[in-house]
């Protein structure tokens, strides 16, 4: 069984995922349901729909785009819960492992088992380099060539192995910064120091 982390729950006997798993069901019964657009735009005749009203349309419908990412959000953290709860591994000594394959997205017959295929990403700066299953000068003319498929998962902290990797940021888009969204361990020859100082990173979109 996995042990129970008593100082964090002040002696309850809860382990930190059933706190969080509460926590999580706390949020999703207090999100609101989204508007139905059609209903209110229905009450205001076009003729009627001053700018302030128009204005209240394009928040309501912000709205909604919000509640609904908040909800794909927790949906996935249950999913990542369950999955530690069935493996009996404590959350804080969980991280995600990243496997590059050699296949593309029509390539795969479904989904794992286990983790997930994720597929779409681009790499700035370098390629990979499929033969060698590693991160690779990158080519003229290849400004953002495409990643294969890669599959992720979790794994216990102590089972990562750290040896010839390249901690590769992974951004939303091009422009970097603010749109960071997740580090990807990739297997790398070189130092990682090359691949830093060539701003190689892993692009959601180009």
């Amino acid at each position: 069984m996995q042990p129970r982390d008593a100082g964090a729950s002040g002696g309850t006997g809860v382990s930190r995922e059933e706190k969080i798993k509460t926590i999580l069901d706390e949020i999703v019964e207090k999100l609101p349901e989204e508007f139905n657009m059609l209903e209110i735009m229905g009450k205001v005749p076009p003729e009627e729909r001053t700018p302030y009203v128009v204005v209240a349309f394009q928040e309501t419908e912000r709205m909604n785009g919000l509640t609904s990412e908040i909800k794909r959000t927790l949906r996935e953290l249950d999913l990542g819960l369950k999955m530690a709860r069935k493996n009996e591994w404590p959350l804080d000594r969980m991280v995600l492992q990243c496997d590059v394959t050699k296949k593309a997205r029509e390539d795969m017959a479904g989904p794992p088992r286990e983790g997930a295929y994720v597929h779409g990403l681009f790499m700035e700066g370098a390629r990979w380099d499929m033969q060698t299953s590693m991160i690779g000068e990158a080519r003229l003319k290849e400004l953002a060539p495409a990643m294969p498929v890669i599959f992720i998962k979790a794994i216990p902290v102590d089972r990562m192995d750290n040896r010839n990797i390249y901690e590769c940021p992974v951004y939303k888009t091009k422009s970097r910064g603010p749109t960071f969204v997740w580090t990807f361990n990739l297997k790398s020859k070189e130092k990682a120091s090359k691949w830093v100082l060539g701003g190689v990173a892993l692009l959601l979109q180009v």
